[in-house]
C-alpha cells in the first residue's frame, strides 16, 4: 500500500533513487547478478555479512601486528574495499529499514545482522582512522587507540582525539551518521517488529 503520492513529495523518491544507485554498486548485488542459486538465498546474505566482518577484523589484526602496512600503496585498495562495505551497509539499511520495512524476513535475524553491521562499522572506522592518523590531533600511535576512539564515537562517550584535516572530519562525521542511523532508525524499526 502506497502512503504517499510521488508528485506531492520528493524525499522518498529521491532516497529510492539513491538506494537504487548504491544497490547497483553493492558487491553482494553484483555477485547475485552474476550468479544463480545459492547466492540468491538468505543464507548468502548472512554469509556475506559475516565475511565482511571477518575481513574487517583481519585488517584490524594485521594493523595491530604490522602497523607499517599503512605505508604501502596496496593497503589503500584494502581501505577502499572496507569503505565499499560501509556503502553496502548504508544501502541495505536505507532500503530495508526505511523504504521497504515490510521486506524484513525475521526480526531476530534482522537485529542480529544489524548488530554485526554495528560491530563492523566500529572496526572499519578504527582501521580507517588509524590509516589516516595524520588527520587527527593527537595522532594515533596504535590501532588500539583508534579502536578506543571509534568505540567512543559509536557510544557517544567522546574522545580526546580531534579531527584536524578534511579526511579526519569526514571520518568523524561519517561514523556519527552511521551510528545515528543505526540507533534512530534500524534499532527502532527492528524492535517495533517484536511488538507485533
Amino acid at each position: 500500500m502506497c502512503i504517499f503520492s510521488s508528485d506531492k513529495v520528493f524525499i522518498i523518491p529521491f532516497l529510492s533513487k539513491v538506494t537504487l544507485f548504491l544497490k547497483s554498486i553493492s558487491l553482494l548485488e553484483i555477485i547475485k547478478n552474476c550468479s544463480k542459486g545459492w547466492w540468491q538465498s538468505y543464507r548468502a546474505v548472512e554469509f556475506y555479512v559475516l565475511l565482511r566482518l571477518f575481513f574487517a577484523v583481519l585488517c584490524f589484526v594485521a594493523l595491530a601486528m604490522f602497523p607499517f602496512l599503512i605505508l604501502y600503496c596496496p593497503f589503500y585498495i584494502v581501505l577502499l574495499f572496507l569503505a565499499w562495505g560501509l556503502l553496502d551497509i548504508f544501502q541495505a539499511w536505507l532500503g530495508i529499514f526505511i523504504l521497504k520495512p515490510s521486506s524484513i524476513y525475521s526480526p531476530p535475524r534482522s537485529l542480529i545482522l544489524a548488530l554485526i553491521n554495528y560491530a563492523e562499522i566500529v572496526i572499519v572506522f578504527a582501521v580507517l582512522v588509524f590509516s589516516f592518523n595524520d588527520s587527527f590531533t593527537p595522532r594515533f600511535y596504535s590501532i588500539w587507540q583508534s579502536l578506543r576512539y571509534s568505540i567512543g564515537i559509536a557510544t557517544t562517550l567522546g574522545s580526546i582525539y580531534e579531527p584536524s584535516k578534511l579526511v579526519g572530519y569526514l571520518l568523524f562525521y561519517g561514523e556519527i551518521l552511521f551510528i545515528l542511523v543505526f540507533v534512530l532508525v534500524v534499532v527502532n524499526r527492528v524492535l517495533s517488529y517484536f511488538r507485533q
